[in-house]
């Protein structure tokens, strides 16, 4: 906390003041990092060309990636050397993952029954996925993304095309002979 205090031109007292414990401030950094981290990939999947929903998702996921990539010592800090997982800060992620494909099932394009199970699900498994590539030799990014989307396109069911209705006004299916 000394050099917290002084880094930031702070009395350690104020700091003190906001912050009661390291773990406090760690806290508040991760919440903080994941909320830009979002707010980013967010962004993209919006402005991604025109497309479904699963193409978003795909833009969104790396996004994610390429931030952690790009602020790699940071994530290093944060949620390695200081010792926590980090997964209690998952919601953020996740509570973006579920928005994007509850869009998606009103859109039509997906066929979830409980996005917030799907995204938590995937939340974790991303934070783990990346955690472990973070300890190997060398991140290779594009194909770590290439898995973590193939990983999220295995969990996600597409919305099946509507039929069209058959000549005479009847919806269903003749019987197959």
């Amino acid at each position: 906390m000394d050099g917290l205090a002084e880094a930031a031109s702070l009395g350690k007292g104020t700091l003190y003041h906001y912050y009661p414990s390291k773990a406090e401030v760690l806290d508040a950094l991760r919440r903080r990092y994941l909320q830009r981290s979002v707010d980013k990939a967010t962004a993209v999947a919006s402005s991604a060309p025109s497309g479904t929903v699963l193409r978003q998702l795909e833009h969104f996921i790396r996004a994610l990636l390429d931030d952690a990539i790009t602020n790699n010592a940071l994530v290093w800090v944060l949620f390695h050397d200081t010792g926590t997982t980090g997964n209690a800060h998952l919601a953020i992620v996740s509570d973006a993952l579920r928005d994007l494909i509850q869009h998606g099932v009103a859109r039509g394009d997906l066929a979830i029954d409980n996005a917030e199970a799907v995204a938590s699900f995937y939340a974790h498994g991303f934070f783990g996925r990346v955690q472990t590539a973070f300890h190997g030799p060398g991140v290779q990014p594009a194909e770590l993304a290439t898995e973590l989307t193939a990983m999220l396109e295995r969990l996600l069911t597409p919305a099946q095309p509507q039929r069209a209705p058959q000549r005479g006004g009847s919806s269903t299916a003749a019987p197959q002979r």
